[in-house]
């Protein structure tokens, strides 16, 4: 197998065995519940899996610089939910914990005021980002996705003589993804 767990090991998660990425056995404990409850969409799912990657990554990341760009890329991917969300609940079921934009961030960009979003983020290193965001919104995602790769790539890019002695192995890692 090439990922960090086998077919087997996966299997055995599935079915309520012990993992060694617990985020996972949780991952298919709450895509059954969403199965048992109703007929999930395929974003429901995804949001799922995608928390609990998030949340093994932020687990098990040691590294100080690492673990900003996953903070980064969380923060970027909860900039984007929340600017194509209909509403506030929308946006709460498919947001991803562990991020770091405060609530007045949040309620910014829910507003969809441009002028209270520009206002929030006006301090922080998202700002560039949230601009380009704001321009992006009619069009297609896979744009909007593109953005994203490439703001946390120069974002951590710009910091990463400063951080740590592995940060050009890791920039090396993100240009190959």
């Amino acid at each position: 197998h090439a990922g960090l767990l086998s077919i087997e090991e996966l299997k055995l998660a599935l079915n309520g065995g012990a993992c060694k990425i617990p985020e996972i056995s949780e991952a298919f404990v709450a895509g059954q519940k969403l199965f048992d409850q109703s007929t999930p969409t395929g974003a429901m799912l995804d949001t799922v899996f995608v928390r609990a990657q998030f949340k093994a990554l932020l687990r098990l990341t040691k590294n100080r610089a690492l673990k900003k760009v996953i903070l980064t890329e969380i923060d970027l991917k909860n900039i984007s939910i929340s600017l194509r969300a209909r509403d506030e609940d929308e946006y709460k079921a498919l947001k991803i914990d562990g991020g770091t934009l405060t609530k007045a961030q949040e309620e910014a960009l829910l507003s969809r005021e441009e002028a209270r979003i520009k206002s929030a983020f006006k301090q922080g290193v998202l700002y560039d980002f949230v601009l380009a965001a704001l321009s992006a919104q009619d069009k297609p995602l896979a744009d909007f996705e593109r953005l994203q790769e490439s703001f946390a790539l120069a974002r951590f890019k710009a910091e990463r003589f400063s951080l740590t002695k592995d940060a050009p192995f890791i920039l090396y890692c993100m240009y190959r993804r």
